[in-house]
C-alpha cells in the first residue's frame, strides 16, 4: 500500500466475533483474524478491499519481480 491508502479486511460470513491482530514489518503488513479471539481458530476466509470497495489481491502494487509471500 502507498502512504495514505486505506483498506479493510473483511472476514467471511462464517466467522463469529472476529478479532484482529496486525503485525507491521519493513516491507509488509500481516493481519491475523481469529474467531472469538481464540488463536487456535484462525479465520482463512476473508477479503481485502480498498476504500472504494474494490477487492485487492495479495501483493497489491508490488512490482512483478517481488514475491508477495
Amino acid at each position: 500500500m502507498k502512504a495514505g491508502d486505506e483498506f479493510a479486511v473483511v472476514p467471511g460470513s462464517d466467522a463469529s466475533d472476529p478479532q484482529f491482530t496486525v503485525v507491521a514489518a519493513t516491507d509488509r503488513l500481516v493481519v491475523w483474524i481469529y474467531e472469538g479471539g481464540d488463536p487456535d481458530k484462525v479465520v482463512v476466509d476473508y477479503t481485502v478491499v480498498d476504500s472504494s470497495g474494490t477487492e485487492l489481491e495479495c501483493g497489491h502494487q508490488w512490482s512483478a519481480d517481488r514475491d508477495p509471500v
